[in-house]
């Protein structure tokens, strides 16, 4: 695709755009629906935490393996950061006793699904299908409480208030920025239509992937009642 002024769109630009179906689907989903409305069950949302966590245990070492295998030095810098930064995204002892026994017991098929894919691509593909497994993840959540918080009223007395206010704040979209930066540097380096395929294939599943995550809790978390069983 090339924009109106002539120039050629940026990789980062292009596989996000393609993709915008499939973020829609976590947008107008029934989990998102019930957070904007604070109808979400507590359960559900306990749930989704829980599985976020165990995702992010393996995110944020995809992000050191992409570090380790980088040749720039800003870039490993960066990557290095942002590992620290999203195992402790939901507070610096959530993933302190996570470890892989922990994951193969509590995971999710979805969680393992989706973490086995991206962690497959940063191990075993290049940096472009590393980052086009990575960015949707982040992209979607900066794109799509920023969305809801501009477009829909959230209560005060919403319960998920405070959630959607974290990843609607602009410092999220400094961090997909900064993963948008170093994908089109390395697509600017060398990469052909097929290669450029690929990674909207990798980007597309993870988007998809994103609205099975979300939905899920709202079928697999444990009636209130069970908690007490």
């Amino acid at each position: 695709a090339e924009p109106a002024s002539g120039t050629k769109m940026a990789l980062s630009q292009q596989l996000w755009e393609s993709a915008q179906v499939y973020a829609k689907d976590s947008l107008h989903g029934d989990f998102i629906r019930m957070m904007v409305n604070g109808t979400l069950p507590k359960a559900a949302f306990e749930y989704y935490l829980h599985q976020d966590n165990l995702y992010l245990s393996k995110y944020s070492r995809a992000f050191a393996v992409l570090g380790a295998r980088s040749t720039r030095s800003d870039e490993l810098e960066w990557l290095l950061n942002a590992t620290l930064n999203f195992l402790h995204e939901h507070g610096a002892k959530a993933n302190h006793d996570l470890d892989e026994a922990v994951f193969e017991k509590e995971a999710s098929p979805t969680t393992v699904a989706y973490t086995s894919f991206y962690s497959q691509a940063v191990w075993g593909e290049s940096a472009i299908l590393g980052y086009a497994s990575l960015l949707p993840c982040q992209r979607l959540y900066d794109w799509l409480f920023a969305t809801i918080q501009a477009t829909e009223r959230i209560a005060d007395d919403n319960p998920y208030k405070a959630y959607i206010d974290q990843y609607a704040d602009p410092k999220n979209h400094a961090v997909t920025e900064a993963m948008e930066r170093f994908l089109d540097r390395h697509a600017e380096a060398g990469a052909g239509p097929e290669l450029i395929a690929r990674a909207q294939f990798y980007y597309n599943t993870a988007m998809r992937y994103e609205a099975q995550f979300f939905n899920q809790a709202l079928t697999l978390a444990p009636a209130p009642s069970a908690r007490f069983i």
